[in-house]
């Protein structure tokens, strides 16, 4: 069996040095590394895959070589970007779509070179990345336990960008371990199938197989993997069926030994289980995040909101009161957000099913190149890549750093047999500025949404009423003449001890108010007041109205887990908090539905009752559907 990719006519020879970068940068693609110094915001492969395509255009340049590109992703990277431009996305749009076109432009380019000239170094590079990433997971599980996840921290704090102190490899979360350990081993079984020629090759197919499914800690994508393992592995011949049976029974039987079978169990279920024998299963937060996506989704069907930060920042507005609001407990929920509900709500039906689309093209294609005369086994490996993300789309987002690269893998390596535009010098630089221009009309919509005259209107002091007109691209006009007021503890007008302002690196504006463990707490509710500590914010109200309040807080435990809140000096004194959500940030609501404010400047106060609480933002709407989920921010910001 051969492989499909063989370099074409007039195809580009780079030298084995050039060959050599694209390899390691392909092995450093199979990670979340980050730049050290770039404050998390640069992925050390972003900077390979740059380098590794300006070389490639300077042989390109050089040459009259031509490089072979899947002629469906070009068409899908348009209609993307026209997407954010009807959704007025303005720069992070852009910023999304340029990721986009790193993933499913430059880095197919990259990797089909690749694979057409030296793909054994492509394997390599690959089961290299694995390799390292399964080590620093046994690591990680002997010293913190398998499965073990991490408080959602920002990227900066995880060291190179993974290590943080749970189980995820070279990675920042288990799930996104998980995921590359499930696609990097049903694209390179194949070709590893393809060279047994003894027991002993076998064996250790079974072997290998067994162990690095064993380090995926969610059962879900596990199944996922094992479905899609043993599917493919017949369609190879019943030999790999067999083989991939006998490593999923060697994976069961050592799932009794160290608790693994729990973790899995756990997250095997779609229901979270009852904390009590009256308690309810409730569906996981992240499968209900996609009830509410596809809620937003529905209510902008055809463009979408708008790739970016637009998502976080709108999800809150479908989870109603029927919805229980996201709780992001560990790591693991910071990866669990479903893809589709992600894709169709930020950029709609049309353009996510069109993505979906060459997903399953791509599968297609690559099943039939290797049912070919040919019989190319790693475009095999390619499609099953491709139907394990398809698959692991309903509970989680492949295209993150790390795994999106491993989708470029896949479409590299198995549309060998489609039709393929063929790109020289200045056709790969006329894409190149298209999409530059591209980026251009989604930054101009995004500021003619801001300048217009239906734009949020400010009201001062951070307040903005949202007034957005009805669009004829929607089914649905999205909530208008709303008054949202975000207020972030670094606006606190006064602060009384011991409640302090210190830094934090999760909160809105990296500075947060905290109360200190052991310190002063007020003896009764009718002692209440700034001399036992507190902090007082000035809010501004366009006019007389009824709002709801929230405060995302941090509690400490189930002895640091309120405060209180007061509108005036004489107002009703609410408290706060008593929930059972510990060493995370989350919003809890004023429990009140009939709090009024007056027009003009109102006192706001956030006082003390119990130490070892953290304050960063407060909210405050005329919606009392609303629900906030992450870092608000205000709409005119």
């Amino acid at each position: 069996m051969t492989n499909t990719l063989e370099p074409a006519e007039n195809a580009l020879a780079p030298s084995r040095n050039v060959l050599l970068l694209l390899a390691v940068t392909l092995g450093v693609m199979a990670t979340q590394l980050i730049v050290p110094g770039s404050g998390g915001r640069l992925a050390l492969a972003d900077l390979l895959a740059g380098v590794s395509f300006l070389v490639l255009l300077v042989g390109l340049r050089r040459s009259s070589a031509k490089i072979t590109l899947p002629a469906a992703l070009p068409a899908v990277l348009v209609v993307y970007a026209l997407a954010n431009v009807f959704a007025q996305s303005s720069r992070p749009g852009v910023v999304e779509v340029a990721q986009r076109v790193e993933f499913l432009f430059c880095g197919v380019l990259i990797l089909t070179v690749l694979l057409a000239e030296r793909p054994q170094w492509a394997r390599t590079a690959v089961a290299w990345a694995l390799g390292v990433s399964l080590l620093v997971a046994l690591v990680q599980g002997m010293t913190h336990g398998f499965g073990s996840t991490i408080a959602p921290k920002d990227v900066t704090e995880l060291p190179l960008g993974f290590g943080g102190g749970g189980f995820t490899g070279l990675f920042r979360s288990r799930m996104a371990l998980g995921l590359f350990i499930g696609t990097a081993v049903a694209w390179l079984q194949p070709s590893l199938i393809a060279r047994a020629r003894s027991w002993k090759w076998w064996l250790g197919i079974v072997a290998a197989t067994a162990l690095a499914l064993g380090f995926i800690a969610h059962g879900q994508l596990l199944l996922l993997t094992a479905v899609v393992l043993v599917l493919f592995g017949f369609l190879y011949s019943w030999q790999a069926g067999l083989a991939n049976v006998a490593a999923l029974v060697l994976l069961a039987l050592s799932l009794s030994v160290g608790g693994r079978g729990a973790v899995l169990s756990e997250s095997l279920s779609p229901l979270t289980a009852g904390t009590s024998t009256n308690a309810k299963a409730k569906l996981k937060p992240g499968h209900v995040e996609l009830i509410a996506a596809l809620r937003l989704a529905n209510q902008h069907p055809v463009r979408g909101i708008g790739a970016g930060d637009a998502y976080q920042l709108r999800i809150g507005t479908t989870y109603g009161t029927d919805l229980p609001p996201k709780s992001l407990k560990n790591d693991t929920e910071t990866d669990s957000q479903s893809g589709y509900g992600i894709l169709f709500a930020t950029v709609g039906y049309p353009v996510g099913l069109l993505l979906v689309a060459t997903l399953l093209a791509g599968a297609a294609l690559g099943i039939r190149a290797f049912l070919s005369p040919q019989g190319d086994p790693m475009a095999l490996g390619s499609s099953a890549v491709l139907v394990v993300v398809l698959g692991a789309m309903c509970f989680t987002d492949p295209f993150t750093k790390g795994n999106a690269w491993m989708v470029s893998l896949a479409l590299a390596g198995c549309w060998g047999t489609g039709p393929v535009l063929r790109l020289g010098f200045s056709r790969v630089l006329a894409w190149c500025v298209g999409f530059a221009v591209l980026g251009g009309l989604i930054l101009a919509a995004g500021k003619a949404e801001a300048g217009g005259n239906n734009a949020g209107q400010s009201a001062g002091n951070g307040t903005t009423v949202k007034r957005q007109p009805a669009d004829p691209w929607d089914s649905a006009d999205f909530g208008s003449d709303q008054f949202v007021l975000v207020v972030d503890a670094s606006e606190a007008t006064k602060i009384a001890k011991p409640m302090v302002k210190i830094a934090d690196s999760q909160a809105a504006k990296q500075t947060i108010l905290h109360i200190p463990d052991k310190t002063t707490t007020p003896p009764t509710e009718e002692a209440v007041g700034m001399k036992y500590g507190g902090a007082t914010f000035e809010v501004e109200i366009p006019e007389d109205m009824t709002v709801k309040i929230w405060v995302r807080v941090w509690w400490d435990g189930s002895c640091g887990n309120t405060a209180y809140v007061r509108m005036g000096e004489k107002g009703k004194l609410f408290c706060i908090g008593n929930d059972g959500t510990y060493d995370e940030w989350h919003w809890v609501s004023v429990p009140s539905e009939d709090l009024k404010l007056k027009k003009g400047k109102n006192t706001l106060y956030l006082l003390n009752r119990e130490d070892g609480v953290r304050f960063d933002q407060l909210f405050i709407t005329d919606d009392m559907e609303y629900v906030p989920q992450y870092i608000e921010e205000n709409e005119d910001e």
